[in-house]
């Protein structure tokens, strides 16, 4: 069943990465930075690697007509930043923390002596960039290929997977959207109304339910599933 391997794969990333943290734990510094800050700018010298404790982190770029487009979304317990560690090129977009968080760093110097004393780390570091790079591939095919209500459909039931156990599934179908509309649209591809029209119909056909500002209730996880058409 397909969702079992995702699921799988997920626990075996979140695996690795517990274990890198371990290894890298004692070199970290820890910082504070509010909503607005960036970590890095488009072309800055990659000297550093992050680790969310709390809290949002959005890569994105900004394309020639000045529009902005979300790459990825990061959240607690994510490592990032290390791409241009192995390619020794700066860093290819911008980082910004969307809501206040607290982040470890551990600067690029010290990650090079950490790996010449463990080896390991680069082959545990490709295989979670390597998982970025299949979602990343994944999210562009989506976005090409699927109309507005998949792309919906599918961001809710990700975000539903995302924050439950994929064996033992949530049996109040809970989901919470952290992010504002507007960012939670640019990040799927479609406009902040095209996104409201979509979740507004798919209350109206009672598959979710608002319960909150940013909160829903999933009344039909199957239906949402099916028209997702990502498993």
């Amino acid at each position: 069943m397909i969702i079992e391997k995702k699921c799988f794969i997920d626990n075996q990333n979140r695996g690795i990465t517990t274990d890198l943290i371990k290894l890298l734990a004692p070199y970290f510094k820890h910082h504070k930075y509010k909503a607005k800050e960036h970590l890095w700018y488009d072309g800055d010298n990659a000297n550093k690697m992050f680790f969310i404790n709390s809290g949002i982190v959005k890569i994105y770029d900004i394309l020639e007509d000045g529009n902005t487009i979300t790459i990825y979304i990061f959240e607690k317990n994510t490592l990032f930043g290390f791409m241009p560690f192995f390619d020794e090129e700066p860093y290819p977009a911008y980082a910004e923390v969307v809501k206040e968080s607290d982040i470890s760093t551990i600067d690029r110097a010290t990650f090079n002596k950490i790996i010449k004393e463990n080896p390991e780390l680069s082959l545990k570091l490709m295989k979670i960039l390597s998982k970025r790079l299949r979602d990343a591939m994944i999210k562009i095919s989506e976005n090409n290929n699927k109309d507005t209500l998949s792309r919906v459909a599918s961001m809710l039931v990700s975000i539903y997977f995302t924050h439950n156990n994929c064996y033992t599934e949530n049996q109040n179908y809970t989901i919470e959207m952290k992010l504002p509309s507007y960012e939670i649209a640019n990040y799927i591809g479609v406009t902040p109304e095209t996104l409201s029209r979509n979740i507004k119909h798919l209350s109206e056909k009672k598959i979710i339910e608002k319960i909150g500002k940013r909160s829903y209730k999933i009344l039909d996880l199957e239906q949402l599933k099916e028209i997702s058409s990502i498993y």
